[in-house]
């Protein structure tokens, strides 16, 4: 009878600390505690309530942590003088050697186990006078996350039942800890990650923004259906005029019949095909017969981003030197035709679909394929009209890598006399500020051939408002200038 009441105060004991020591682990997880510097203090605990050698706590995934969460009492002298594995070592052995048995939720006990000790590790432990060793796993889920090992020094040990139920539960409690604390850890890494890469995507954004502002040419954003996303012209009265109530519209809303269907044929084609679509096709504006020509690129899954540029002057000189007026009009005749042939198939109106909400990045790529696509050279420069960056199609243009016109001026490419002009427009527009646009000037081209060059630039500030240069493209009219001698 003394003895069963004895025991029920040894377990009433033990319950009250195991509850004592839970609520500790677990305001781990709600923060109030560092599980770092619970560690020593829990192991301390256990080492003094059950009066042991020693306490070893650690995880797997932080060897450095079994030396700072170890409580026992001193190794013998004998020991460290012949340099014998220290206690560490040898629960570390003990522990890759039993993984698999403690990954099934079974805490290694020994002496009931030391029959089953292989020579090499009952070796091992000899010298540190290992009487009794309690290796509980710490589980949580299908994981071994590391463990907790009580064990006794210089006299025998018998575990009881009462003392392994009562560390298995801190075990179980200190893993869901560990497991919190890992994925907080996790958590913080990928918001980190994740706050590294929207501040690139918006300094990426800022600059393909600015770029896409200095081409005079319409840009706009069509889906598979034909409906626009987004648009900007950089001159006033472009091909193809578009106002802000054409997005969320249909082409056929906005456009002509003729210029809406031949644009939405090869938008179709463009998405399937992922090749670039190029269109040329006369369109009637202001009274007046406007020709112009589209680049149409697929920038997303189920959209294309369209450029357009008026080609009037071109077909024009190119219609007076050849002498096909009325052939052309032929074409033109045909092919209206032909496209209010296919448009018959349309079945009435086409119901106008609400405009998606407009996304808040836009990807890098498809800025970057309306940059690679258009037939201009862009350039950025200092404030001493240092080029600082030119496009690849400085190549097209005037025979140069982008990395031989960096550093240079545009007056290292003009002869003396050229240099001298444009050096002296330009001084007017760059002491207001000011933007310029369409000025003509003649570069040397690598080969020694000259190039005429249309330029147009737009100032840049920082954020402080000071000025850093100019942005902007250079457009060959070189065709053109010969046409009109």
């Amino acid at each position: 009878m003394e003895s069963s009441t004895g025991h029920q105060r040894v377990d009433y004991h033990l319950l009250k600390v195991q509850a004592e020591m839970i609520n500790q682990i677990a305001q781990v997880t709600r923060g109030t505690l560092v599980l770092n510097e619970l560690l020593p203090t829990i192991a301390n605990q256990l080492h003094q309530i059950l009066q042991v050698s020693g306490c070893l706590m650690f995880p797997t995934h932080d060897p450095p942590a079994m030396a700072t969460h170890q409580v026992s009492f001193p190794i013998t002298q004998s020991v460290e003088s012949t340099g014998e594995p220290c206690l560490i070592e040898v629960f570390r052995h003990l522990f890759q050697s039993y993984h698999s048995w403690l990954a099934q939720g079974k805490p290694l006990i020994i002496p009931e186990s030391e029959g089953k000790l292989p020579p090499e590790l009952k070796q091992l432990t000899y010298p540190c006078d290992l009487r009794a060793i309690m290796m509980v796993p710490l589980l949580h889920g299908q994981s071994c996350l590391g463990s907790m090992t009580l064990y006794q020094c210089d006299h025998e040990r018998e575990w009881t039942v009462q003392e392994i139920a009562f560390i298995r539960g801190i075990a179980d409690h200190f893993a869901i800890a560990l497991t919190h604390q890992e994925l907080e850890q996790l958590y913080q890494k990928q918001s980190q990650e994740l706050k590294q890469k929207e501040s690139a995507l918006k300094v990426s954004e800022a600059r393909n923004r600015a770029l896409l502002e200095a081409i005079p040419d319409v840009i706009f954003r069509v889906n598979r259906d034909g409906f626009y996303l987004d648009w900007k012209a950089a001159i006033e009265n472009p091909v193809l005029f578009l106002t802000n109530n054409c997005i969320g519209k249909h082409l056929h809303n906005c456009l002509p019949t003729e210029v809406a269907g031949l644009i939405w044929e090869h938008v179709e084609i463009a998405l399937e095909s992922d090749v670039m679509q190029v269109i040329e096709s006369p369109v009637r504006q202001d009274g007046k017969l406007r020709y112009f020509e589209a680049r149409i690129v697929k920038s997303g899954l189920d959209e294309v981003a369209v450029i357009v540029q008026d080609i009037t002057e071109g077909i024009e000189a190119r219609l007076t030197l050849a002498q096909v007026n009325d052939a052309l009009e032929v074409r033109v005749q045909q092919r209206t035709a032909a496209l209010r042939k296919a448009n018959q198939a349309l079945k009435g109106e086409i119901i106008e679909r609400q405009k998606a909400e407009e996304q808040l990045r836009q990807s890098e790529e498809r800025f970057r394929n309306v940059v690679e696509i258009s037939s201009n050279w862009m350039w950025e420069m200092d404030e001493n009209a240092v080029y600082t960056y030119a496009s690849p199609k400085v190549w097209d243009l005037l025979g140069y890598e982008p990395s031989e016109v960096v550093g240079k001026t545009p007056f290292d490419l003009m002869s003396q006399e050229e240099a001298k002009r444009v050096m002296e427009i330009l001084a007017s527009f760059t002491v207001l500020k000011h933007p310029f646009s369409n000025l003509e000037n003649t570069r040397i081209h690598k080969n020694r051939q000259l190039v005429v060059l249309e330029t147009s630039g737009v100032p840049i500030f920082d954020r402080l408002g000071k000025f850093c240069g100019y942005r902007g493209v250079d457009r060959d009219i070189t065709k053109r200038k010969q046409t009109e001698v």
